[in-house]
């Protein structure tokens, strides 16, 4: 590692401001640099909301190692104008709040030349600040990694550290009788020497049997794995960006073919990805190139698997989301559900964007193409088994509206509807019927949950068909309907009733109406049982001491209602 002051004058400008910013960059880890191929607009380094209360903070790197000319002097007064003269600002920085803007470079300032800068033209609450030579030191000997490896050759040595601590790793050399301490220790200092990369970090994992499954941390752009299927072990290797710019400047790429048979589920997902940026996955033997990867860990990849996801899901914290109504003919709002993006990502043909129920229930995604105004939605239904009957039902009943005649518009969340247009619907298919079946039972369950005290959750779909005739019993005798059924003429009704009581004529009985709904039990109040003039037919004491009688009615009937009349 080299160690020192570094002489400054000595090296090309380009290079000395690479070499400040990436240090910048690493003492700042959220900043970015703007590509000066666009031109930075008076800005080399933006620090967004790092300045006291929240403000901007500004970085513009120069490379002067002297004192600075007039010329010079021109041209830092240039950027300051771009940020803070509205007749010159770059539109790009109209929404800045600068607070801080500081000028860097290998060069303490004289009083006279530091005066200079403070008399420049800026806002009085924007503080301008002057670093100089030895600020720069500072840096240079804070992060000697980034000295080395841009300065002196360092990238070459980073590789070869690298595969210095993989022979390390091994453990093929070492001794048989080595302990927990010298193998831990062994393994420290194989990642130690992967510490001269300016750009990453690079953390181990081991373990036995199946590899654990890739996990995300803040900073990870990189993990790969090393299988030994014979002696059961594994070891992965995170590799984490110092900075926000790392990636930028010491990109990981990948350089090859992906390959999918025409019409095939692959190949469709592939031409998604391609025409709107949609996430897909492609088995293994798809994919086959070359990686360049940070450390050494980059190589020929034959035959892989490949997963494509967002890799920044969209945050609007402020967006309430959508509402999606479903009109009918005559223009009565059927069904209506909110609406929030999950995800936008944008492609080759148009934009797609993921929306999601508000209770989960269903997602939608919509790709478009902005020259045609073309859009097909597709929705892609969830599991609602465990979600409350309440929150599932308005989502099925718009899945199973949303078909022709009717029409649908969109509206901002709580917007007016009236000026939203309405666009025609297609003929009901699966969705539509399938929804429409799943909505007549959800109904029962929500009449249920209008007389109970616990939330009624949906069942699993396997749990329907034993238990939708009880749902429907109950449904009927909880919404004041009599429900009657007739015994078969072999069989009896059994009531145990207090010692010494035998009903005379016509009776009825309280019971509490228990509707099992999957694995819950829910309770509904009590419901009268009533028998019309029936016949004893047989009594007994039981064990209680209570009278137990066989009964059968006169018609045979028993009613079931929550009004005994």
């Amino acid at each position: 590692m080299t160690s020192g002051r570094v002489a400054w004058s000595r090296y090309e400008g380009n290079d000395v401001e690479s070499v400040i910013a990436m240090m910048l960059n690493r003492e700042h880890p959220n900043s970015v640099r703007i590509t000066p191929s666009k031109g930075d607009g008076g800005i080399d380094i933006l620090d967004r909301g790092a300045g006291p209360s929240g403000g901007d903070v500004v970085y513009q790197v120069k490379r002067y190692s002297g004192p600075v000319s007039a010329s010079q002097k021109g041209k830092i007064k240039k950027s300051l104008d771009r940020i803070f003269d509205p007749e010159k600002l770059d539109p790009r920085w109209k929404d800045l709040k600068v607070t801080e803007w500081r000028l860097v470079m290998p060069w303490d300032p004289t009083a006279e030349a530091y005066q200079w800068l403070r008399d420049l033209d800026t806002p009085n609450d924007v503080t301008v600040v002057w670093d100089g030579l030895t600020f720069v030191d500072q840096l240079a000997a804070k992060f000697p990694d980034v000295i080395d490896y841009y300065l002196h050759e360092g990238r070459s040595a980073v590789e070869a550290a690298y595969q210095h601590a993989m022979a390390l790793m091994s453990f093929e050399a070492g001794p048989l009788n080595d302990s927990v301490n010298s193998v831990v220790d062994k393994v420290r200092s194989a990642l130690k020497l992967l510490d001269h990369d300016p750009h990453y970090l690079y953390d181990l994992r081991t373990g036995r049997g199946e590899p654990t499954r890739l996990y995300t941390f803040p900073g990870l752009v990189f993990s790969t794995y090393t299988v030994d299927v014979g002696a059961g072990t594994w070891h992965a290797i995170d590799v984490s960006a110092r900075c926000a710019e790392s990636t930028k400047q010491r990109p990981i790429t990948f350089t090859g073919h992906l390959q999918a048979e025409p019409g095939s589920k692959t190949a469709e997902k592939m031409k998604d990805f391609i025409e709107y940026g949609a996430p897909f996955g492609a088995p293994t033997g798809v994919l086959s190139g070359v990686l360049d990867a940070p450390g050494g860990l980059g190589g020929e990849v034959r035959d892989a698997a490949v997963k494509v996801w967002s890799h920044h899901p969209l945050e609007t914290p402020n967006d309430d989301g959508l509402h999606i109504d479903v009109v009918s003919p005559l223009g009565a709002v059927l069904a209506t559900v909110g609406v929030r993006r999950l995800d936008v990502t944008q492609g080759t043909t148009g934009v797609r964007v993921l929306l999601e129920e508000d209770n989960g229930v269903f997602s939608i995604e919509m790709p478009a193409d902005p020259k045609t105004g073309n859009s097909v939605w597709t929705f892609t239904t969830n599991p609602p088994t465990g979600k409350p009957v309440g929150a599932v039902l308005p989502a099925v009943k718009f899945l199973a509206s949303y078909c022709a005649p009717n029409s649908f518009r969109v509206r901002r969340r709580h917007g007016p509807a009236g000026k939203a247009p309405l666009e025609p619907l297609r003929p009901a298919g699966e969705l539509a019927n399938r929804s429409q079946v799943m909505q007549d039972v959800l109904r029962l369950l929500a009449s249920i949950q209008e007389h109970a005290g616990e939330i009624v959750t949906v069942p699993d779909v396997a749990e329907l068909e034993k238990q939708l005739r009880g749902w429907r019993f109950a449904a009927a005798v909880l919404t004041g309907a009599e429900v009657t059924e007739t015994l078969p003429e072999d069989r009896v009704a059994i009531v145990v009733v207090d010692s010494g009581i035998v009903p005379i004529g016509s009776f009825a009985l309280t019971v509490p109406l228990d509707v099992p709904v999957g694995d819950q039990i829910i309770h509904c109040g009590p419901m009268f049982v009533t028998f019309d003039e029936p016949v004893v037919l047989e009594q007994a004491t039981d064990a209680d001491g209570r009278t137990v009688l066989k009964l059968r009615p006169a018609d045979g009937k028993v009613r079931y209602s929550q009004d005994p009349g």
